[in-house]
């Protein structure tokens, strides 16, 4: 009997201990794989921001009645990255869908539903195996350095693009850009479009830092932009010359466009992350116009960022654009007729809270050329907004 119990209890201790064996091994990698994180799928990566802004505009002008103007903006935001090399992108935003120059809004319309239209809707393609090399196509933000003396902030291109950078982390890098941007297409006729060319040149100088911005626009058949402006088929505004037929009608623009542009500028790092100087400067000439008024510079300067919250920022903008030196359609839509002015621009942000700031903006500008100069008065416009963003 003794004999035999002997056996028996080691077998069924060892059964204990293997099993007991087994159960810490299966909790071990039970804990292992539980601390993997899982890879995320597309969906699990998507991004989403936004922003409104709510603000009051008051002009005035002597000789006028003083008006006042309530608008906001809204504009959504998704970016799914769909792999590791492709990424979806899109925005919807209010706004008149008929000017692609403005996502304001008015109120005051006796309580008419407000539109919501597709901003942006793009694919972006970065290959690992050349990773200097961007692709993008669809409705897509801009992908190159310019300022609203060409281009308001709201306009966004059509088309196809390619970027080129290069960057080895050392003190210099160099960007080229390509766009293709179709403006309008006809069945027909020719069709409108927009070519882009550009170099830029960023450089580190010890705390500071400075770019160098050039780019080629060429318009093709910008014609059919002056008689879509004139048939109120693109609610923009326009100061460029125009051609008429003999029954008034607008069939164009008196020059064509070709336009170059220059931008330099310069940011100091004054010790305070949240207070750097910038200092800007834009020239642009265009090549095509057929009058002498050909020629625009946008010089601004700006301190602090207003992103911190309890900091502020303060910036003053002059410009002077002359009639055909850009392609007033697409200009900054808050300068009246976008171009043949002068213009003055202060404004200052304060970073009230995460996500949210004040802005008050000053406007005084006044036309170049008019047809009658001794009654031409300044325009002055003060803009008060709150902007929250997430």
């Amino acid at each position: 009997m003794t004999r035999s119990a002997t056996p028996f209890s080691l077998t069924i201790l060892s059964t204990l201990f293997l099993c007991s064996n087994g159960l810490l091994i299966a909790g071990l990698q039970a804990q292992e794989t539980a601390s993997e994180p899982k890879p995320k799928t597309w969906y699990e990566k998507m991004q989403m921001s936004g922003d409104f802004r709510l603000r009051q505009e008051n002009y005035f002008k002597e000789d006028e009645p003083t008006r006042h103007r309530e608008r906001f903006r809204m504009r959504l935001n998704l970016a799914i990255p769909v792999t590791d090399e492709i990424n979806f992108g899109t925005r919807l935003s209010s706004g008149d869908p008929g000017n692609p120059g403005s996502t304001n809004q008015p109120m005051g319309e006796l309580f008419v539903r407000k539109t919501i239209n597709i901003d942006r809707a793009f694919l972006t393609y970065k290959p690992k195996a050349i990773s200097y090399l961007t692709l993008g196509g669809g409705k897509f933000g801009y992908p190159l350095t310019r300022t609203q003396m060409i281009w308001d902030d709201d306009i966004n291109w059509e088309g196809t693009y390619q970027v080129v950078s290069f960057d080895n982390n050392g003190p210099a890098s160099l960007k080229l850009t390509v766009v293709q941007s179709l403006l309008n297409e006809v069945k027909k006729s020719d069709d409108a479009w927009l070519f882009a060319h550009a170099a830029q040149a960023d450089f580190d100088l010890g705390r500071h830092s400075m770019s160098l911005a050039l780019t080629n626009y060429t318009f093709r058949n910008p014609d059919q932009i002056a008689v879509g402006s004139a048939a109120k088929n693109l609610n923009t505004h326009n100061a460029n010359l125009l051609r008429r037929n003999e029954d008034g009608a607008v069939v164009g623009f008196v020059s064509d466009f070709n336009l170059i542009d220059v931008i330099a500028s310069i940011t100091f790092n004054t010790g305070n992350s949240d207070y750097p100087v910038r200092i800007l400067g834009d020239w642009v000439k265009n090549t095509r116009a057929v009058t002498e008024n050909d020629t625009g510079i946008w010089i601004s300067s700006q301190y602090g960022r207003a992103s911190t919250p309890g900091t502020f920022s303060v910036a003053y903008t002059f410009a002077k654009i002359e009639q055909d030196a850009v392609l007033s359609n697409f200009s900054y839509s808050d300068m009246p007729g976008g171009s043949n002015l002068n213009l003055h621009k202060a404004k200052l942000s304060i970073a009230i809270k995460k996500g949210l700031k004040f802005d008050v903006e000053s406007f005084i500008s006044k036309a170049i050329l008019s047809d009658a100069p001794d009654q031409e008065r300044w325009l002055k416009r003060i803009d008060a907004a709150v902007l929250l963003s997430w």
